[in-house]
């Protein structure tokens, strides 16, 4: 379907073992954002596509009178405990809300999406600067993992 990929923030849910919240499929992408969106815009939007679909009327209510959620926004990664903005952020208890930006994001066809999720990088200073000056991950790229996801059809699978 399209051939060159884009960079954006990729907002799906995960479960975890141990009776997850029967809200969500597993990997469900749930929305596409800018790439250059800022951590605070993102996390505007996951809070509210989580209190969409986790919170009861009553709960919504209270948690838009209150301004504050049970399951803030956190960064989903940190390099040396210092989170690390612009690349991930999550939400929420089982199942949880994560958006992360991705590269080469494109559709294959009308139901499935690949992308790649880069993780961040170690820059030396910040390593030292910490207390690292020998880490082993110092000025190495982050790891690119590839990933796809199909969306089960709403037609059946005899329309696809």
């Amino acid at each position: 379907m399209s051939r060159y990929g884009a960079t954006a923030w990729l907002v799906r849910w995960q479960t975890m073992p141990g009776g997850p919240l029967e809200i969500a499929e597993d990997g469900e992408a749930v929305a596409i954002l800018p790439g250059r969106w800022s951590d605070s815009r993102v996390a505007d939007v996951m809070e509210r596509l989580f209190a969409e679909r986790a919170y009861t009327p009553a709960e919504r209510l209270q948690w838009r009178a209150r301004d504050s959620s049970p399951y803030p926004v956190r960064t989903l990664y940190d390099v040396h405990g210092v989170p690390v903005t612009g690349a991930g952020l999550y939400c929420g208890h089982n199942p949880i809300l994560t958006a992360i930006k991705v590269q080469q994001l494109r559709a294959l066809d009308e139901f499935t999406l690949s992308w790649n999720e880069v993780a961040p990088s170690h820059a030396r200073h910040i390593c030292n600067s910490l207390g690292f000056p020998d880490c082993p991950h110092a000025d190495q790229p982050g790891s690119v993992t590839h990933c796809r996801w199909t969306q089960a059809s709403i037609y059946g699978d005899a329309e696809r």
